[in-house]
């Protein structure tokens, strides 16, 4: 008989009132899966004290048993996977300027390293409480060095430049979608990107902005989690980044807005897992996802592939409805100010024009599209929602870089910067997240 052809009870824990019992029959197909979701449910709390029923006795339980526990572990080795990787491919790029004969054997061995520690970090309890501020220590230091010894002028990379462009031209009274920053490029994010920057812009700490982020991401894995460990795992991988370090130094910010996004999708899961949930909180969420959507357009494969899980799962209600609605209308909300004051001028260059001329061609951004949805089919869970949305990222960013390979060869594209590598930073904060939960309960476990 195959694996998993036979009955298998798990039980239900009630508390002081009993227990009761829900037989689910693994016939290798659709039920298989539900029996999965009913055996790893979150939200319920099931002790395995059945037995298999089917005349195969207990192996097929053992084996099932198995590769559900393999198939959870695959997540979190394919999430550090690709933190690994990305991570490699910056320390290969920009290490080029200092160690160019051996920058290939370096970067394997640190991203090595990084997956080394990271993978086997249970091993290091002993000595958590120096890592933790050892890494911590490491983040301040960049921080301090990014602000007194790395002049903006002296940067290729003109995200920071991008920013003050857009605000010097608005209080020059200029349409700001016509700025250029000091390396020629047009001002490519929607308008809520630069209303978060304001702040940090006037104060002339646009590394904070970039720090911010990564401190904040930490956070809330620890708020999550409620687990020290957690946190002290996520200031190591963090710490070991290189992108960390270049993002820090050179003013980026994606992470940042991605890590925001995350959020966004977490409170969407948070208020959608239940029910009889109100219109108030769904128009705040709404109101706040709509915004942070008017940052960069890529964001929204995410939301796509929630509402494509939502509708696969039969939670769509009236209220997800109005989420929508309203999601929609705050992000057409942001535009308006440019169409009043700027009506001719918007519709010659806006983020949409300006997106779609530099990265890939309209079909691509189609498929993407059908990508995102795809993915929403995927999840059994709402927590697996956040591993699939860095995949679509990642695969989304990987495509577009492949594009530009193919068109101007794999030296122009990749180290003289034809295609950005910092894109890739999109997906890291849901793949982080992933792979911290999905590890979780190997952290305390014993070596």
């Amino acid at each position: 008989m195959p694996l998993g052809c036979n009955t298998f009870t798990p039980i239900l824990g009630e508390g002081q009132g009993g227990r009761k019992q829900y037989p689910h029959r693994l016939n290798c197909g659709r039920s298989s899966w539900e029996a999965y979701r009913a055996l790893f449910n979150p939200n319920k709390n099931f002790y395995f004290g059945a037995t298999v029923t089917a005349p195969t006795g207990g192996g097929d339980k053992i084996l099932l048993l198995k590769m559900l526990n393999h198939m959870l572990h695959l997540k979190s080795q394919v999430s550090l996977f690709v933190l690994v990787f990305i991570n490699f491919i910056f320390i290969y790029k920009y290490g080029q300027r200092l160690i160019p004969n051996y920058i290939l054997l370096v970067s394997i061995t640190i991203a090595l390293i990084q997956y080394g520690v990271v993978r086997y970090f249970k091993y290091f309890e002993k000595v958590f409480t120096h890592i933790f501020f050892l890494c911590s220590g490491l983040c301040l230091l960049s921080i301090c060095v990014s602000h007194f010894y790395i002049p903006l002028e002296s940067l290729d990379v003109d995200r920071w430049s991008v920013i003050s462009s857009f605000w010097e031209s608005f209080g020059r009274g200029d349409y700001p979608y016509f700025a250029r920053s000091h390396m020629g490029n047009p001002p490519g994010p929607m308008p809520v990107y630069f209303l978060i920057a304001f702040p940090f812009y006037m104060a002339g700490s646009l590394e904070l902005l970039s720090f911010i982020g990564y401190i904040a991401m930490a956070s809330f894995v620890f708020f999550t989690t409620k687990n020290r460990n957690s946190l002290i795992l996520s200031m190591v991988i963090i710490s070991s980044s290189s992108y960390f370090y270049w993002e820090v130094f050179t003013r980026s910010n994606i992470f940042t807005y991605s890590f925001l996004i995350l959020v966004c999708a977490f409170i969407f899961n948070s208020l959608f897992s239940k029910k009889g949930i109100g219109y108030k909180k769904t128009s705040i969420a709404g109101i706040v996802t709509g915004l942070l959507l008017s940052t960069r357009s890529i964001f929204v494969v995410v939301f796509i592939s929630l509402s494509v899980y939502m509708l696969k799962n039969k939670k769509v209600s009236s209220v997800l409805l109005w989420y929508a609605t309203i999601v929609l209308l705050s992000f057409l909300m942001t535009f308006i100010p440019f169409v009043l004051i700027w009506k001719d001028l918007f519709f010659e260059a806006n983020p949409f024009i300006v997106q779609s001329t530099f990265l890939v061609p309209k079909e691509m951004v189609a498929i993407f599209l059908v990508l995102s949805a795809i993915a929403g089919l995927i999840p059994g869970f709402e927590k697996d929602t956040y591993f699939f949305s860095g995949i679509t990222l990642f695969l989304i960013i990987m495509f577009y870089s492949f594009y530009h390979i193919v068109l101007v060869g794999f030296q122009n594209a990749y180290l003289e910067s034809k295609i950005d590598i910092s894109y890739f930073l999109f997906c890291v904060p849901f793949l982080f997240y992933s792979f911290v939960k999905s590890h979780e309960k190997y952290i305390n476990s014993p070596p």
